[in-house]
């Protein structure tokens, strides 16, 4: 077992914060190694890497659930304030800021809440209740739609690896998407389905949704002026807009013809799925099972079934 997985077997094990921040830590020293970590200012945490030029102020939680903005806005506030005691002590702030919990993270770039920094409100408070006390500023943020990281759900499929690229590419400005792929489609599919659709339908219809949103963005966009409402060409529908566009801006949806091809080509399994977990059946995902095919033909060879 590499280093990354074993950190995040004991991420599992977490008990209280201080455990999640200990494994975080350590996986991102693994992924940075020039990184040196410090506490200043009584906050969890701050990763300097003179190698990328890096600068990230770090928050860790214990079972947050950042598919609430409600959640994110929250340590975001927290950290806010610790951003305005360094704004004031070093005249400048850190490029990124990186929170996780024992189930989620996010990384995303102080740009996008630099401007709270100006807010005419009381900076004595402690950074831990800083979001109770501040009801309007709270109000704000959860309804500014640059507030909107990417959530990594840790899970089996989870690679921290993916993470701190993502804190690199946002530290240095790159815009770097995520291809979906046959072997990677299963996971995505399931991000959509939980985190940006909000009701049951039928899988046929669902699945179609999915694929033809890939494979033909210009026609399926968030109305302008209701930005729970997909438009696309057979109606509209009812979506988290704010994780619809979090969803796309991470994950590539632009495709050649025959990456589209392919992608259509495996709605059939995607639908089989959906129709089997909507049943309650227990089964494994078809993508798992495609893996593990592949490592025992690694072992014993491409005719195993025969042999």
């Amino acid at each position: 077992m590499n280093k990354n997985k074993l950190l995040l077997k004991n991420l599992s094990k977490a008990l209280v914060e201080k455990d999640v921040e200990n494994v975080y830590r350590e996986l991102l020293k693994t992924n940075i190694p020039d990184a040196e970590i410090t506490s200043p200012y009584g906050g969890d945490g701050v990763l300097k890497s003179k190698m990328h030029d890096l600068i990230v102020l770090m928050e860790f939680k214990y079972n947050y659930d950042f598919s609430k903005k409600s959640d994110v806005v929250k340590v975001l506030i927290q950290a806010l304030y610790y951003l305005k005691k360094m704004e004031h002590a070093e005249g400048k702030i850190p490029s990124v800021v990186f929170v996780g919990d024992i189930n989620e993270c996010f990384v995303l770039h102080t740009n996008s809440i630099a401007p709270y920094l100006d807010e005419n409100i009381d900076w004595t408070i402690a950074p831990s209740s800083a979001a109770n006390k501040n009801p309007d500023l709270s109000y704000k943020m959860l309804t500014d739609d640059a507030i909107n990281p990417h959530i990594f759900d840790i899970d089996e499929k989870f690679n921290f690896s993916d993470v701190a690229n993502k804190l690199l590419d946002i530290n240095t400005g790159v815009v770097r998407l995520i291809r979906i792929t046959e072997k990677n489609v299963n996971k995505i599919f399931d991000t959509f389905c939980t985190k940006v659709f909000k009701k049951k339908m039928d899988p046929n219809k669902l699945v179609g949704l999915f694929i033809n949103i890939l494979t033909n963005p210009s026609d399926n966009y968030i109305h302008p002026k209701k930005k729970n409402t997909l438009i696309t060409p057979d109606g509209e529908y009812n979506v988290r807009g704010d994780k619809f566009k979090a969803f796309f801006d991470h994950f590539q949806s632009e495709y050649k013809p025959s990456e589209k091809e392919k992608l259509v080509e495996i709605c059939d399994r995607l639908i089989d799925d959906v129709e089997r977990r909507m049943q309650g059946a227990f089964f494994t995902p078809t993508d798992v099972v495609d893996e593990a095919h592949l490592k025992i033909a690694e072992k014993y060879g491409p005719n195993w079934k025969e042999e």
